[in-house]
């Protein structure tokens, strides 16, 4: 899966290059929050493994991939309300491509900290697996 997640961060990063005029305002030290370079800031916080993705990262992503992602966040900020529910808090990165871009629903991603999780919608009803009646003991003969 580290090959999964270093494409994923070489593919944010060519984004990055190849449009650097639309991200250069938005790409800052994520520790001093000086501003940077793209060459530099892809250097060491893209394409460097264990690094963050931040909002500048995942709206290039988005943007490479060609879908929208809805990104939940349970970092701890949110704060309960009156009932003591913890509301969910998604932020939508727009591929630029509309609501449904190219016929894709939103990917929608659970951020905790130092970790993205994909989720999927399912039904309400139980579908069986494909995949289990596909792969029978007599098919692997």
């Amino acid at each position: 899966s580290n090959s999964i997640v270093s494409y994923v961060r070489l593919l944010t990063s060519a984004e990055l290059r190849t449009n650097q005029d639309e991200y250069a305002a938005f790409v800052v030290h994520p520790e001093t929050q000086e501003s940077m370079s793209i060459i530099a800031f892809c250097n060491y916080f893209v394409e460097g493994m264990g690094k963050e993705a931040d909002h500048v990262q995942m709206q290039a992503l988005s943007k490479a991939m060609g879908v929208n992602l809805s990104v939940a966040y349970l970092d701890g900020s949110i704060n309960n309300d009156a009932n003591g529910d913890a509301p969910v808090d998604f932020v939508k990165f727009d591929n630029g491509g509309g609501d449904s871009a190219n016929g894709i629903d939103d990917v929608v991603l659970l951020y905790r900290p130092g970790h993205y999780d994909i989720l999927e919608h399912r039904a309400h009803e139980h579908r069986s697996s494909a995949a289990s009646a596909l792969v029978t003991p007599a098919a692997m003969e």
